[in-house]
């Protein structure tokens, strides 16, 4: 809430009537005669019966806590001397000025007054708690409304995510090289509800164009899952891995930058949306031999996934990348058999994580579940690291 400057005021008039004062003695069950009887009132030489106190309070408190400051305000500190007292059917003025503020706390002081006919009632301060409303969590967008964006979505994993997209009810956009076998089926299958591009992710000027286009014919991008990325590759240190990384930032790094500058304004408008970044396991301890450019370009992903999470948390957007071990892929089928059963078992369960199960791990932070889930890297292996 705002902190009120100083020297601002609220002033009223009240009216306090016999009505009120019944009301407040059966509420309180403070059934004083002094308050409540007429006649045991003038036995003690007033005129009529003298009005509770708390009943001046409770405008006072009424005026904190609506006006000056208004909603979110809380007394924190009071003090007061009653001068004069107010009996039924009279009507006093009220006034309220801030004599000092800090923006910091969040605390301001009220001078307060009442006069009835210019003769003192009551006077004092109180000190005044300005609470500031804590955010709550968005609404969550309706499933019929959610599109998600998955690159490298014709094979592998990328398929396995927009399979399950699919039967979770997204509508769901691919993005790869070219279509596949798998990819046409599931575009017969999931009729109106799932489209494919076709671009290569290195040519970010057609690419930023066809996400523009995409978002305004078929259905605006709120999740983007980036899939994509170049079969890891064994390099040893030395000028070759200057001639390859490039390859590999610009379908990490470069072209994930140029989809999320057209689709998170739409994201941000919507108080929705998901980023999802495929890691690996190997940047979570240390990686294998040879592996330089497929290794720095993860990390640099992970980079990104971070600073976009801070970036943009505070839209509803949540970003968070995940970070299986082996699968079976057509990325692992140049590994012999011997050497897949090795890396099998030096897993805890003894086994690779299956494509359903990390797929499935995407769908969870795409919906609900994954709506506080923000700036992680999600280990899928295992136990493994």
């Amino acid at each position: 809430m705002r902190i009120p400057e100083l020297g601002e005021k609220y002033k009223n008039v009240f009216h306090i009537s016999k009505e009120m004062v019944m009301d407040f003695s059966s509420f309180s069950k403070d059934d004083n005669p002094l308050h409540v009887n007429e006649e045991a009132a003038r036995q003690y030489g007033y005129q009529n019966p003298v009005c509770h106190g708390a009943i001046l309070l409770s405008e006072i408190s009424r005026i904190i806590g609506t006006q000056l400051p208004g909603n979110g305000a809380l007394w924190s500190d009071l003090d007061i001397s009653f001068s004069s007292p107010v009996l039924w059917n009279e009507t006093v003025d009220i006034e309220v000025e801030v004599i000092q503020r800090s923006e910091a706390l969040g605390i301001i002081k009220l001078q307060i007054e009442v006069l009835k006919k210019a003769k003192k009632v009551l006077s004092g301060t109180a000190k005044v708690m300005c609470l500031r409303e804590i955010k709550r969590s968005y609404p969550m967008l309706d499933l019929s409304k959610r599109c998600a964006l998955v690159t490298g979505g014709s094979r592998g994993l990328g398929l396995g995510i927009t399979r399950e997209l699919l039967e979770d009810g997204y509508h769901v956009i691919t993005l790869s090289r070219a279509e596949s076998e798998e990819i046409n089926k599931l575009q017969e299958v999931y009729k109106g509800k799932m489209k494919h591009i076709s671009c290569d992710l290195s040519h970010f000027e057609e690419l930023k164009n066809l996400i523009h286009h995409t978002n305004q014919t078929f259905m605006p991008i709120n999740s983007v899952i980036h899939a994509a990325g170049p079969a890891p590759q064994k390099i040893n240190m030395g000028s070759q891995i200057n001639e390859t990384i490039d390859t590999y930032f610009n379908v990490y790094i470069k072209s994930l930058i140029q989809i999320l500058e057209v689709c998170i304004p739409d994201m941000k408008q919507l108080k929705y949306g998901r980023v999802i970044t495929i890691g690996t396991s190997y940047i979570l301890g240390m990686p294998p031999l040879a592996m330089y450019p497929y290794i720095i370009g993860k990390e640099a992903l992970w980079g990104l996934t971070k600073s976009l999470a801070v970036d943009v948390g505070r839209y509803g957007i949540s970003v968070n990348m995940i970070s299986p071990s082996m699968m079976v892929t057509d990325m692992t089928s140049e590994i012999s058999n011997a050497a897949k059963y090795a890396e099998a078992q030096k897993n805890p369960m003894c086994r690779f994580a299956e494509l359903s199960e990390v797929a499935k791990t995407v769908t969870f932070l795409c919906g609900e579940g994954g709506a506080f889930i923000n700036g992680t890297n999600i280990p899928i292996t295992g136990g493994g690291t």
